[in-house]
């Protein structure tokens, strides 16, 4: 079966390769969400180091809250980070801040 067949082997595959998880981790968090394909996951990344994120800034984030890679890009996730940004967020704040709210999912 393939990866994109099975969104649960999917979702702890890209949770390995992409952050590192070990594979305990990956299917812990893959009991609380799946991923099925990598499109909307790949966007909520690229746009989180286009604010300034850099991978360990992101890696940190995402074992907090690993939803956000499901994220409404387009209402929600880069309206606030662009207007953060523009607040004078850097990326080390951004990523704190991402850490210590509580999660609205």
């Amino acid at each position: 079966m393939s990866s994109f067949t099975d969104p649960r082997s999917f979702t702890v595959s890209y949770l390995q390769n992409s952050f590192g998880l070990s594979q305990n981790s990956a299917i812990n968090v893959s009991e609380r969400f799946l991923i099925e394909g990598p499109e909307k996951a790949d966007s909520v990344l690229k746009l989180m180091r286009t604010h300034g994120l850099n991978q360990s800034h992101i890696e940190k984030i995402i074992g907090t809250r690993p939803t956000l890679l499901l994220a409404d890009l387009g209402d929600k996730l880069r309206p606030n980070m662009e207007l953060l940004v523009s607040l004078g967020f850097s990326g080390a704040s951004l990523r704190k801040n991402a850490e210590q709210r509580p999660s609205s999912a």
